[in-house]
Formats: structure tokens, sequence, C-alpha cells
């Protein structure tokens, strides 16, 4: 794994330069023929935050995927022996953290925010238990909308992780890290004979979200909300975003038109000079999945979630896009 830092400014050869790239570690993979794979990762001021879960590459199978005629998804496998391995890197001193960090199994595509606060590391993310090789995600799953099953592996709901900095050398083996700290919640940070740290996170909400959003102006921050689209429920509901109040543990709802809609990544849009971080509009669009059926992006208030506006579609399908971003208009 490769950890690199790029500064986009004008003047570069190409738009696609790598001239301003520079390489801040490397780091090796527990297993170097297995090695783990990653979407995303949490930021800090001073850290970078990366988990190796046992969602693997074989790089057997991909070095001869040519020859038999292997996808890249069949290149990839869940060892279920496996758990997390959380990776800390300074961004200060330019090198890992040394103390060992684990979890329990688990893989994430997408974080939220994560921050520092008191001495301890805070880390939200949308976790899910057992994604197998992403099969769920495959085409024919995505076009029936079988992935969004309950039974399916792809079930992801929003987590927090809490790592404790600083370890006194009064603590011993067994003690929680976190027993002192007053927002650790049901979040663990258990001291290990050998001297590292095994952490149990705890789930935010109930409801199954993915593509989590927030106030990026809150990047690095503490902060209080989470969006995100509901990508998975039962089969008679018609969950389709969902606001995590992470202070108090509640959550408000927005329902789809049907229960087989698909709600892209909500993106927030705060009101110029706003005061509040969920003061502003959510932007989500819907992607229809019966013929007959058209896709609609909706306008919701980011505090209520109630729907101020929508617009239709004029076409037949829009594909499912995962990730977007406002940016406004210029003069």
């Amino acid at each position: 794994m490769v950890l690199v830092s790029t500064t986009c400014i004008s003047g570069v050869s190409s738009s696609h330069s790598l001239e301003l790239t520079e390489v801040l570690a490397t780091i090796p993979a527990t297993d170097r023929w297995a090695p783990g794979y990653y979407h995303s990762f949490g930021i800090t001021d001073n850290y970078f935050i990366l988990f190796e879960t046992p969602e693997r590459i074989s790089l057997m199978k991909l070095i001869t995927k040519q020859i038999t005629s292997m996808s890249f998804n069949d290149c990839m496998y869940w060892d279920q022996n496996l758990g997390v391995n959380v990776i800390i890197f300074d961004r200060i001193e330019r090198k890992r953290v040394e103390r060992k960090v684990t979890s329990d199994a688990f893989f994430t595509f997408h974080h939220a925010n994560s921050y520092e606060k008191d001495d301890f590391l805070v880390l939200d993310y949308a976790k899910i238990m057992s994604p197998g090789n992403f099969d769920d995600l495959l085409l024919e799953h995505m076009r029936t909308g079988g992935f969004r099953s309950p039974k399916s592996g792809f079930k992801p709901h929003l987590y927090r992780m809490i790592i404790p900095l600083n370890v006194s050398e009064k603590s011993r083996p067994g003690d929680d890290l976190l027993s002192s700290c007053e927002f650790a919640g049901d979040c663990k940070a258990i001291l290990r004979e050998d001297g590292s740290i095994h952490c149990t996170d705890m789930k935010m909400c109930d409801i199954s979200l993915e593509f989590p959003r927030y106030c990026y102006d809150l990047n690095m921050r503490d902060y209080r909300y989470v969006y995100g689209s509901c990508l998975v429920h039962e089969e008679n509901e018609k969950h389709g975003v969902v606001k995590v109040d992470l202070k108090d543990s509640t959550f408000k709802l927005w329902s789809k038109d049907a229960a087989d809609h698909l709600c892209g990544e909500p993106i927030l849009v705060n009101k110029p000079g706003y005061s509040k971080e969920d003061e502003g509009v959510l932007i989500v669009p819907v992607v229809t999945c019966r013929e007959g059926d058209v896709p609609y992006v909706v306008v919701l208030n980011a505090e209520t979630l109630e729907e101020q506006a929508r617009f239709v579609v004029p076409q037949s399908r829009i594909p499912l896009g995962f990730h977007a971003h406002y940016t406004q208009r210029s003069n």
C-alpha cells in the first residue's frame, strides 16, 4: 500500500499530471500474496487511518487471470479467519504508529468523518459485516435489485470506532482504555498482553445506510449529523434517505415513491452563511428499475428531510452513480 499526497494547481503540464504527487509512505501488506482491498480511508489533523480487512486480493489469481479467463471479481475473496488491522499513519512524523490496533472482521467502502478529541481518534464509517467477494454487486444483481435483499451480505450500517492515542503506564492487560472517555458509548479498546489494542465499535443507527455524507466544512472536526442512502431494506419498506443524529442517537427518514427505487448519494448543500451544520438542502438522485417508472431528483430540507421540490429526468433510465459533488456556478 502506498500513501501519496497530491497538490492540484494551475500551470502543470496536464490536468491528470502526477508532477506534484509525493509518496508519503509505503506500508507492506500483512500477506504480500493476498493484500487487502481498500476503497477509502480516514483522515484527521495528524493521522491517516486505514482498515486492512479480510477482503483480500489473490495475487496468484490476478497474475494468471489472462490465462484462466478470470475476472477481477474472481480474484477477490473474504477470509473469515482474519480480523481487521487498523493502520495508523502519523502525517507529521511521516511514519506508521508502532502500536498494533485490531478489531473483529468487517469491511467498509466509505468512511464518514474522522477527528481527534481528547487524545482519542474518532472514526465513523459504513460497516459491512461479511461482503464475500462482492458478488451481490454484480450487474445481474444490480439490475434485478437482488443486492438490496436483507439476506445478502451487502448490508451496511453506520458504526463508530474510538482509538486511544496514548496508553498510561498504569494500564494493565484487560483494561478498557476508553473507561475514562466520556463520549465512548459502547465502544471499547482493550489492552492485550502483547501491548496491542483490540477495539470494539458501536452501531450508530439501526437503519442501513451507504454513501455517508456530512457537512464537509467540518472535516476532521467534531460534528453531529450524517446523511446516507438506504440501499438495503425489507421488501415492504420505502426507506430512501436517513439522517443520523450522532449526539442523541436518533434518526429521520425520507421515503421514496416505491420500494424498488434506488437513492444515489445524498449531496448536502449548505445555505450561504449557515449557522447550523444541517441548514440547507439535500440533492438526491433516485434511480428506477421497472419499465415505465421515470427517474427523478428530489430536494430535501436537510434539517427535517421534508421534500421541498423534485424534477423528473426525461429518460427511461439513469445509472446509479456512487459519488457526486455540488459546485457553485461561477459568475
